[in-house]
């Protein structure tokens, strides 16, 4: 099973296919193309209730999703086996 989507293109698929429970956005995208798919990204997170939480840099982002290059956007879809640590991170998300 899936249970993070990286990337523009990917996050939006699971977004539309109702599969991602959070989105992990970088707080650092500028740029025309990049700013029209984070509108595109919190508009189908808006519509479907999904949290969206601006953190650190593409390149911390990466870092921690265990890839060696930038990544922008991270979709959570499945939490199987974190569900203690998932449960925390909704009740911070609802603050």
């Amino acid at each position: 099973k899936i249970r993070l989507r990286m990337g523009f293109r990917e996050v939006e698929r699971g977004l539309r296919a109702n599969k991602c429970k959070l989105v992990l956005m970088a707080h650092n995208l500028e740029g025309g193309a990049i700013q029209e798919k984070t509108a595109v990204i919190t508009r189908e997170c808006e519509e479907r209730g999904v949290k969206v939480v601006g953190c650190w840099n593409a390149r911390k982002i990466g870092k921690i999703v265990g890839k060696s290059v930038k990544v922008s956007v991270v979709g959570v879809e499945n939490v199987e086996g974190v569900e203690g640590e998932w449960k925390k991170i909704r009740k911070l998300l609802e603050r």
